[in-house]
């Protein structure tokens, strides 16, 4: 193939939010997907396995499971490893979208048939060209209208009438697409929103996947899904994230997202299965498997990955109900202690942002361009920070910023000009100062001093705290960018636990903050570690506390 052939098949994949999997991801998802079932029911192999992927691609997950079935019935005498290949061979299901993708799957699928059975399988009534996401019930009707043929909806009970008569499929198995919000055709958004209960906000695309995908699981049945961090941590993902620990048995969580696991996507995955009840129970007595996050591809293939577990339950407690793959019991008892007798930061003060717009930094000035302007252009210029401005206690501005109604609202542009709190929107880590003299902001979130709960020096000491810090880390490591880059929105910073001080704490902590802003200094010389020894004893908890938290 030509490259630009190869170019062009990237491009397609990227707009259909497609990407190819690698091999040692299929294979440790394929083992810990269906091990678990056949140890449960071995004889279930025998013409009743049933295993999909609704959004099958070019069969690499298909390819994989067909080779990891297979493989476990080469111990049995030859006559009854055909009989089982064959039904093996049954077993598989998939759909999708494209029909280029979906002839390459089966393609591979009968070679790889022919290969184990001497003679290709026909896949035709089983891996079938359809948008998994789409059926043809009245919401349909409504949104597509006349065009609803075109959207190729899946009636899942026509076309699979022997496993939804069984009570639907073993496993359901894949790497669905990733599609934004903003790359969603308008109608497709509309009648996910009306056909799911777990989209929320500005959700992604594998939010109603992994519904889709344990409405169609029998009970007992599992799930096991490449899917992106934001799952696990945005806000988007809050309803299906209480769903999944109030209803469904999670049986395991991998960090992925350390590793380069898929080219030409700026994707930071993980992995997760999912096990749907037989009867309550099940959830409420069980433990999360976490294994240990791998460092090189080739860790994933161990049979004794170190891991640890914790309580499902556990996670409930926790604001929006995250799914940190770093928690532990040691740390959720931190944790406890941290958010008793506090308040989210958001029900105390309200946290915004400062311009977001697209191209608003082609209309910074620079020192010497700021120095030319009349003095009517300069009453509306205000000096500019962007997140890379902001560091602990200081500021370094470089720029400037006019006044323009299509950037900035008035209101906006006041509250620029106000003492606040700054918060770098992307950082390494919580990296907070204090603007006193009114300073424009780019991706910058800021807590006015009118809407301020305490003193914001106050407030600056707290938020600049290792222990806070430290909390954040742990609960929102699972939205890091590369290089240890972490998201600091707004409705993150809103989950912060704050502690009501006394008049006499509130006042201590302020002075030992402005001393911090007045000569960075000091915080070499023990400022630093006397402020966070005040924040610590704030809430009740240790130097050693904190540092368990970081770990």
């Amino acid at each position: 193939m030509t490259t630009k052939g190869r170019k062009k098949i990237r491009t397609q994949r990227k707009r259909l939010g497609q990407f190819f999997t690698p091999d040692w991801i299929v294979d440790y998802l394929t083992r810990h997907t269906l091990s678990p079932a056949l140890a449960e029911n071995p004889e279930r192999l025998l013409g009743e396995f049933t295993v999909l992927d609704p959004a099958c691609g070019d069969g690499a997950f298909l390819i994989g499971v067909l080779r990891f079935l297979a493989k476990r019935v080469e111990s049995y005498p030859m006559e009854k490893q055909r009989l089982l290949i064959r039904s093996i061979v049954d077993s598989i299901h998939g759909i999708d979208v494209d029909p280029k993708a979906l002839e390459q799957c089966q393609r591979h699928l009968e070679q790889l048939s022919k290969k184990l059975l001497g003679v290709p399988a026909d896949f035709s009534q089983r891996v079938l060209l359809g948008n998994s996401l789409i059926q043809p019930d009245r919401n349909a009707q409504d949104v597509f209208g006349k065009a609803l043929p075109k959207k190729l909806p899946v009636d899942w009970h026509r076309v699979y009438p022997w496993v939804m008569r069984d009570g639907g499929f073993d496993a359901i198995i894949g790497n669905p697409p990733f599609i934004g919000i903003k790359a969603m055709e308008p109608d497709l958004k509309t009648y996910i929103r009306h056909r799911y209960r777990t989209v929320h906000q500005q959700f992604d695309i594998l939010i109603p996947f992994i519904e889709l995908g344990l409405n169609l699981l029998r009970p007992g049945g599992r799930l096991g899904y490449v899917i992106s961090n934001k799952v696990l941590a945005a806000d988007y993902g809050s309803v299906l994230r209480k769903t999944l620990v109030k209803n469904y048995v999670i049986e395991q969580m991998v960090d992925l997202s350390h590793l380069n696991a898929f080219e030409d996507a700026a994707t930071y995955p993980h992995l997760i299965v999912i096990r749907k009840p037989r009867i309550p129970d099940e959830v409420h007595r069980n433990r999360v498997q976490i294994p240990q996050a791998p460092t090189y591809p080739k860790d994933l293939s161990q049979t004794n990955i170190p891991l640890h577990s914790v309580p499902q339950h556990y996670y409930d407690t926790l604001p929006n109900t995250i799914l940190t793959p770093s928690l532990t019991e040691a740390k959720f008892s931190i944790l406890r202690k941290l958010l008793h007798s506090t308040i989210p930061l958001g029900q105390a003060t309200t946290i915004r942002c400062g311009i977001a717009k697209t191209g608003f930094t082609k209309h910074l000035l620079s020192v010497n361009a700021y120095d030319k302007l009349s003095k009517a252009s300069r009453d509306k210029t205000l000096p500019f920070l962007n997140a890379g401005d902001v560091h602990r206690y200081r500021l370094r501005r470089k720029k400037y910023l006019t006044f323009t109604p299509d950037l900035s609202s008035e209101d906006q542009w006041q509250d620029f000009k106000e003492p606040k709190l700054v918060i770098a929107g992307m950082a390494k880590h919580l990296r907070v100062a204090l603007d006193e003299t009114g300073h424009a902001l780019g991706r910058v979130y800021y807590i006015a001093n009118a809407r301020a709960p305490f003193d914001l020096y106050f407030m600056l000491g707290l938020l600049n705290s290792r222990l806070i810090n430290a909390f954040f880390s742990l609960l929102f490591v699972a939205t890091h960018l590369r290089s240890g880059y972490i998201r600091y929105n707004a409705s993150y910073l809103e989950q912060i636990p704050l502690v009501t001080p006394t008049l006499h704490q509130e006042e201590k902590l302020a002075d030992l903050a402005k001393l911090a802003t007045q000569n960075p200094k000091y915080l070499q010389k023990g400022l630093d570690h006397e402020i966070n020894e005040m924040v610590n004893n704030l809430y009740g908890l240790t130097g050693d506390d904190v540092k368990l938290l970081e770990e």
